[in-house]
């Protein structure tokens, strides 16, 4: 890509082998109202109080942060739930395309051992959530959920 490289030193972390430094717009349109929304993949499955304090936390980050747009990844009628315990806030949400359920059939549950979780549950929500990433689909992934089943997913 035309963005320039970045020397080691300056890269930071040493298991960092290459970053590049992402430039403002230049030229004509550099002032356009034209904005990049950043899509964020959240697992609406994971964390205490999930799905609906994670769902609610989508709904109003949707709405209250600028150039965001939230991916609920996990159980499709689970998040639809939730949502009817807010129609007029998710309604909004929906029809304004910053948030969007991606359906992950499967849950990596607390008590699993994390790396079977994600290895025997192809379409948990992690895993759904870190293969948008992957496919350019999504931008970032958080999840509130078992950390020890995130990590053996990362790249």
């Amino acid at each position: 890509s035309g963005l320039p490289r970045m020397r080691r030193h300056e890269a930071g972390a040493s298991r960092v082998s290459e970053l590049r430094h992402v430039q403002r717009p230049q030229g004509p349109f550099r002032h356009s109202q034209v904005r990049v929304m950043t899509r964020i993949a959240l697992d609406a499955m994971g964390g205490d109080n999930a799905p609906g304090e994670i769902v609610l936390g989508g709904i109003e980050a949707a709405f209250g942060l600028e150039d965001i747009k939230v991916l609920l990844v996990g159980v499709q009628s689970q998040i639809e739930a939730e949502f009817a315990k807010h129609p007029k806030e998710s309604s909004a949400a929906l029809k304004s395309g910053k948030l969007e359920i991606v359906h992950a059939p499967d849950v990596a549950e607390m008590d699993e051992s994390p790396v079977s979780a994600v290895r025997k549950k192809k379409d948990c929500s992690i895993n759904v959530a870190m293969r948008l990433v992957k496919e350019g689909k999504a931008d970032a992934f958080v999840s509130a959920g078992h950390s020890g089943a995130v990590f053996p997913d990362s790249p």
